[in-house]
């Protein structure tokens, strides 16, 4: 498991491109913000497989597939994501933004 921290800033880039088989990351943004956008330049993970999960206090998004946009908001300051592979295909990875929202 890798954790990578991404701390009080008010914007950032999580990148996992090129993502290998049974890999586990883990996400954390502590961010200057009320609410967190988080949108997606780039998303290719094996459909039914390879997830990333966005875990606000008290709810799970999970998202996933090939050219599969993402653009949400979460109404906290902190946000969790983490992403788990499993042990046959990868796909390109993804490249997300994150921003404060308002």
């Amino acid at each position: 498991m890798i954790f990578v921290f991404l701390d009080r800033d008010e914007s950032g880039v999580i990148e996992n491109r090129g993502y290998e088989n049974n890999e586990y990351k883990v996400y954390l943004i502590f961010s200057a913000c009320a609410a967190v956008r988080i949108v997606s330049d780039f998303f290719a993970t094996e459909e039914g497989y390879d997830f990333l999960f966005i875990e606000p206090q008290g709810a799970k998004i999970r998202h996933e597939g090939f050219n599969n946009p993402l653009d949400v908001v979460i109404e906290k300051s902190d946000v969790v994501l983490t992403f788990k592979s499993d042990d046959s295909e990868t796909y390109s990875g993804f490249t997300l933004r994150w921003f404060c929202n308002g």
